[in-house]
């Protein structure tokens, strides 16, 4: 489970990243600390050119909550569950994630 605290929004996000969203609320609870969404977090807020956020496929979890000695361990499970279709990244203060494929959709090259 995850939260959207007043002003985040998760309006338009498309189902993979709603999915990724599913997935990381799971890894925090599991390690017993409340998801939170970042409520600049979403194609609203302010990113850089080209962001995935502007196109609904990323979104930010808030990291205030979890100790900084166990930030790189929820990273590597949320990135573990994920698989390589999505880029996980610890920044500052929050989680990013987006959904980014890297090959071709039926796998061949």
């Amino acid at each position: 489970m995850y939260y959207i605290p007043k002003g985040a929004s998760i309006r338009g996000l498309r189902p993979e990243i709603l999915h990724a969203c599913d997935i990381v609320g799971e890894v925090f609870q599991s390690e017993g600390f409340k998801a939170e969404l970042s409520p600049n977090g979403e194609a609203g807020g302010t990113h850089g050119v080209g962001s995935l956020h502007y196109v609904f496929l990323a979104c930010d979890f808030r990291t205030y909550m979890v100790p900084v000695e166990r930030r790189s361990y929820l990273i590597s499970k949320i990135k573990e569950i994920l698989g390589d279709e999505y880029d996980v990244i610890l920044e500052k203060d929050h989680i990013h994630i987006e959904f980014q494929p890297k090959g071709p959709l039926n796998g061949n090259v």
